[in-house]
């Protein structure tokens, strides 16, 4: 990301800085594999004895985190 504004500290503005955050968006077969048995069985309970097909990624965010697009102000 690059910094916008600077408040506080040894950033200035237009440095470009590396992001990280928890959660992100995941293709569905990728998130099933990470999966332990335990949790496939409870999703294949909820789902009828099927494994998902309508969703073709899985995402995940941390309370009310919200989407970060690139190049967007």
């Amino acid at each position: 990301m690059t910094v916008r504004e600077v408040y506080k500290g040894d950033l200035k503005p237009g440095d470009r800085v590396n992001y990280s955050r928890v959660g992100g968006t995941v293709i569905f077969d990728e998130y099933w594999s990470s999966l332990n048995q335990q949790q496939r069985d409870k999703i294949l309970h909820l789902n009828n004895g099927q494994r998902p097909t309508a969703k073709k990624y899985i995402q995940k965010k941390v309370l009310d985190d919200v989407d970060i697009e690139a190049g967007k102000e």
